[in-house]
This record gives C-alpha cells, sequence and structure tokens, in this order.
C-alpha cells in the first residue's frame, strides 16, 4: 500500500462495480479537495501499481489496478470503430462545486496536450499487455482513433489533431501504440530520431529522463502487439476469489456509446 503520506495526497476511491479512482487530498484547497484525478494521473497510478504486483505478487495492487482500468473504460465513447476521450471526467458528487452544486469543478473536454494523450492511451496499453480490461479489439479502436483523427501518418510532413479533432500543433502521437502500428514505431524510433537521441546524449534532462524512456520504449519489448506479461493474469487468478473478482469486473467494463 502507499505509505500514509502518500495515501492522504491521492486517496484511492473504490466506486463498486465502476471500479475505481484516484483522487485530490482532502486537505487540498477548496477548488481541488477531493478532485477526481485526470486520465493522465490515473495512467501513472495504473502502471506503478501493476509494477508492484509484478515485484511483489501481492493481489491487492493488480486488483485496484483492474479496478482504476475499469473506471477509465467506462469513460471511454465508442464512435464506430475509434474511441474518444476527455482530459478528465466526473467520478461523483465530489467532483461538484460545493458554492454552485450543479457544476463541475473542473472543465471537461478532450486532453489539450500531446504528453497526456499519450500517457492515457498507456494505460489501456499496459492492462492489455497484462490480459486484463482491455483486449485486442480495444487496442485496434485507440489505433484508429491515432490514425484517422490524431495523426495523418506524414513523417515529413505530420499534422496532428486531439482526439476530439481539434487541430494541434503538439505530436498528438502515442508512444505506446508503436507495437501496433510501425509508422508509429518509425515516427518514435526511426533513424531521424535515434539521431536526435545521439545529438543530445549530454543534455541533463533529454539525455537523461527522456533518453531512459525513449530506451524503454526502443528495446524494452513494448514494440510487439501481443499482451508480453499475460502471464501474471494467470498468476493473479490462481486464487479463485481472484477469477470471480475479474469476471465481475470485466462485465462492468463497456464504453459508452456514442450519442
Amino acid at each position: 500500500h502507499p505509505a500514509p503520506s502518500a495515501a492522504r495526497r491521492q486517496p484511492h476511491l473504490a466506486l463498486g462495480p465502476e471500479g475505481a479512482i484516484y483522487r485530490e487530498s482532502a486537505l487540498a484547497t477548496e477548488s481541488r479537495k477531493n478532485l477526481t484525478h485526470p486520465h493522465n494521473k490515473q495512467s501513472k497510478c495504473i502502471r506503478a501499481l501493476l509494477a508492484l504486483y509484478r515485484v511483489t505478487g501481492k493481489d491487492e495492487y493488480f486488483r485496484r489496478a483492474v479496478k482504476l482500468g475499469v473506471r477509465f473504460k467506462r469513460t471511454l465513447r465508442l464512435e464506430g470503430e475509434l474511441y474518444r476521450w476527455h482530459y478528465w471526467d466526473p467520478a461523483g458528487e465530489w467532483d461538484r462545486k460545493a458554492d454552485h452544486p450543479k457544476q463541475w469543478k473542473h472543465w471537461i473536454g478532450a486532453e489539450h496536450r500531446a504528453g497526456y494523450h499519450n500517457l492515457t492511451v498507456a494505460m489501456a496499453v499496459a492492462l492489455y499487455d497484462h490480459g486484463v480490461v482491455f483486449d485486442r479489439t480495444d487496442m485496434q479502436r485507440f489505433v484508429n482513433t491515432q490514425m484517422q483523427v490524431c495523426w495523418n501518418g506524414s513523417l515529413d510532413n505530420p499534422l496532428f489533431k486531439r482526439t476530439d479533432g481539434t487541430p494541434d500543433k503538439q505530436a498528438f502521437v502515442a508512444s505506446a501504440l508503436a507495437g501496433f502500428v510501425p509508422r508509429i514505431a518509425q515516427f518514435f524510433y526511426g533513424e531521424g530520431r535515434t539521431a536526435e537521441r545521439l545529438k543530445n546524449k549530454d543534455h541533463p534532462w533529454r539525455g537523461g529522463v527522456e533518453a531512459s524512456s525513449y530506451l524503454l520504449g526502443k528495446y524494452a519489448g513494448t514494440l510487439s502487439s501481443k499482451p508480453m506479461r499475460a502471464n501474471y493474469r494467470k498468476q493473479f487468478e490462481k486464487n479463485p476469489a481472484n477469477v470471480e473478482f475479474l469476471r465481475d469486473m470485466e462485465s462492468n467494463a463497456q464504453p459508452k456509446s456514442a450519442e
């Protein structure tokens, strides 16, 4: 479990069959008190929980990751054969303003930063990689969003859009999908990007933190469309109670239909 101080900052909240969330502390400012975290932050929590499960084998970590993933999937909007999603979605009454209860504390709209876009997609891919919540059909829907909405697929004259179709100068391309689309792998790990990384190898940020993410993405087995860690689901299911848990949670992991 998180250390007590961390738990106060990001209390975990179960939502029954609808999954779970992490949210701001009750000690935060009024405008952010108990506020449900946006999807990119939930993504960081999920991937940390999955890593903790791989290291410790403690079922609670895997359970929490599944619950968070179920909640995210329930916020997705299925339009034809692609997904659209918001940067943030309210999860309960705590997300309403105390002095204006009909208003949400946070704005609702498409993700406005490319880094957030990448993090959110990475959440679904990480769960798919562990064999839970998201399947190959889901991955194709994220790919369709990426290639039909967010990027024109060009390496020489790329054009980018947010998931709602709003043009943007930021590179709205999710590296987490590199294993599913060779073009995306080329965008992130091709000769041009490798040369750029080498040029910045001595830079304190681009040659350090950013380079680490690049090397993990290129060489740590992420360039595969197969769920490489599905054995962890099998490990989790050795407990019969966990089999029932997954069945119940995944039966509620249904995206919204387009209105």
